[in-house]
């Protein structure tokens, strides 16, 4: 799939693509980066498992693919990066990027939706992404830990709940084991798409 003269999709990474414009189109503006990479990487451990080179860092799971992909769709003008800044107190100002689709990028994500087989996970990730779009950043980053710490088959529930715990001691254990259950029900609904 050809989206410009820079900006090709191959086959083996639709999916992948799906996962990052999914993401993208579940709101109409997402505060930053660590945003982008927390929420791609949930909906990739609940059903897509298509992108595959996620590494935990300081502040939750990150994938170079994602990150160079961004920079990719916003050459590509699918993309928008703004720059936004927020007053913290009364002299403290932080500024921060927020992206989201163009025109274009939106007409591209119905694309590449468009050429998923299988409706049902698309419409699943949808329903995942609104109640995502709920969570804090201290929600994504928990829900994002259990689910990184899960992906080791050797761990049992309170294997996965100690070892969150113990990696982000700033969430309690029955917090750990709230959110671990919850996603555990959602992955169940997800992967029997």
């Amino acid at each position: 799939m050809e989206i410009n003269q820079n900006l090709k999709i191959e086959q083996s990474d639709l999916n992948s693509f799906a996962v990052l414009l999914l993401v993208l189109s579940g709101e109409s503006s997402i505060a930053d980066r660590t945003q982008i990479q927390k929420k791609t990487f949930i909906v990739n451990e609940c059903g897509w498992n298509a992108i595959t080179d996620y590494i935990f860092i300081g502040r939750g799971p990150f994938s170079k693919w994602v990150d160079l992909q961004l920079d990719a769709l916003k050459d590509a003008g699918i993309v928008d990066e703004t720059e936004e800044s927020a007053l913290i107190g009364t002299d403290n100002e932080v500024g921060f990027y927020c992206y989201s689709l163009t025109t274009k990028g939106k007409s591209v994500a119905k694309s590449v939706l468009d050429s998923i087989n299988n409706q049902k996970l698309v419409d699943d990730t949808l329903k995942l992404l609104f109640a995502l779009s709920k969570y804090t950043e201290e929600e994504l980053e928990l829900v994002s830990a259990i689910l990184y710490v899960s992906r080791d088959k050797n761990l049992d529930f309170d294997g996965i709940v100690q070892a969150v715990h113990s990696f982000r001691p700033q969430f309690s254990e029955e917090l750990v084991r709230k959110y671990l259950d919850k996603f555990n029900r959602t992955r169940s609904i997800t992967a029997a798409s």
